[in-house]
C-alpha cells in the first residue's frame, strides 16, 4: 500500500516524510515489534516479501533511514532473541516447520540477517550497493561498531559468528580492523564479560585471527596489552591462536610483549605468563 501510494504521487521522497519524527521505514519495524509480540505465525515467503518491500522503500529514497531507524532495528533484533528461544545454527531444523513457533529458526534468521545488512549499509554509505558488491559485507564488523552505540542482545553476533564464519571473522574494515582488533580496542572483552566470549569465539571460528596485524605491523597481542588486558582476562586466548607474535616487538613501544606488559604496569603473573610462553625471547630482548 504505502509502495503503490509513493508510485501514485510520482514523488518518490514521499517515503522519508516524517510523521511524529518517524519515517515509514519507522513505522514498519516499529510494527513489525508489535508482531513478534504477539507471537505471529508468518509464513516463510512472508520474510521474502517483507524484505522486498524494505529494500524498495530504501531504493526509493535512502533518506527514509532516519536518525532513529538504527534504535528500531535493533529494538526489533532484541525483542526477536527475546521472544524466542536461541539455538546455535548448528542445532536447528531445516524445516522450519519442524520448530515451535517461539524458536528462532533459519527463515527468521536469515530475514533479521537481510534486514540489518541493508539498513547498516545504507546507513553508513547513504548509498545503496552497487550491481555485484557482495552482501554482508564486513557485516560482522558493523555489528561490533554498532555495539558502541545500541543496546542489542549479543546471541547476534553468535549467530553472525557461526554464519559468515571464517570470512567474516577475518575481514578488515574501512579502519584497517578486523573483528578481533574492534573488540580489542573498544575494551569491551574484558574478564567475565559477554564480549570475552565473543573473542574467544571469534578465535575459535577463524584459527589464526591474532596474527592478521592492525595499523603499523601491530598485532592484536600488542594492541591488546597497551589496552590493560591481563593474562586472566582475554590476552591467554590471543597468545594461544598467535605465539609468534611473543617474539616480536611492538613497532609502537619498541618493546617485546612481556616487557610491554611490565611497562604498562601488569600484575607479575601476567608478565611471567608471557614470557614463559616463548622463553627465547628474553635472550632477543
Amino acid at each position: 500500500i504505502v509502495l503503490g501510494i509513493a508510485s501514485a504521487s510520482e514523488n518518490i521522497h514521499l517515503v522519508s516524510c516524517k510523521m511524529r519524527e518517524c519515517t515509514v521505514l519507522d513505522s514498519v519495524l516499529l510494527s513489525w515489534c508489535d508482531m513478534i509480540r504477539m507471537a505471529k505465525i508468518v509464513p516463510t515467503y512472508e520474510y521474502r516479501l517483507r524484505f522486498q518491500v524494505i529494500h524498495k522503500l530504501i531504493s526509493l529514497d535512502v533518506n527514509v533511514i532516519g536518525k532513529d531507524t538504527l534504535k528500531y532495528l535493533f529494538h526489533l533484533t532484541r525483542i526477536w532473541i527475546d521472544v524466542g528461544t536461541y539455538a546455535s545454527l548448528s542445532q536447528r531444523s531445516k524445516d522450519d516447520s519442524e520448530n515451535s513457533k517461539c524458536m528462532v529458526t533459519r527463515s527468521q534468521t536469515n530475514f533479521i540477517f537481510a534486514l540489518m545488512d541493508l539498513i547498516l549499509y545504507v546507513g553508513e554509505h547513504n548509498n545503496m550497493r552497487k550491481f555485484g558488491d557482495r552482501p554482508y559485507e564486513n557485516f560482522i564488523n558493523r555489528l561490533i561498531a554498532a555495539r558502541s552505540r545500541f543496546e542489542y542482545p549479543v546471541h547476534i553476533l553468535n549467530l553472525a559468528i557461526e554464519r559468515f564464519g571464517t570470512i567474516g571473522c577475518t575481514e578488515y574494515d574501512a579502519m584497517n580492523r578486523t573483528p578481533l582488533i574492534q573488540i580489542i580496542l573498544s575494551q569491551s572483552a574484558q574478564s567475565g564479560t559477554e564480549m570475552e566470549a565473543i573473542l574467544r569465539k571469534i578465535l575459535k571460528q577463524a584459527p589464526g585471527n591474532a596474527s592478521l596485524p592492525y595499523l603499523d605491523n601491530r598485532f592484536p597481542l600488542h594492541l591488546a596489552i597497551s589496552k590493560g588486558y591481563l593474562w586472566d582476562t582475554g590476552l591467554e586466548p590471543i597468545v594461544l591462536d598467535c605465539t609468534n607474535a611473543l617474539a616480536k616487538p611492538d613497532p609502537v613501544t619498541h618493546l617485546y610483549p612481556f616487557m610491554q606488559a611490565a611497562a604498562g604496569g601488569a600484575p607479575l603473573n601476567t608478565i611471567f605468563r608471557l614470557l614463559k610462553a616463548n622463553p627465547n625471547v628474553s635472550s632477543s630482548a
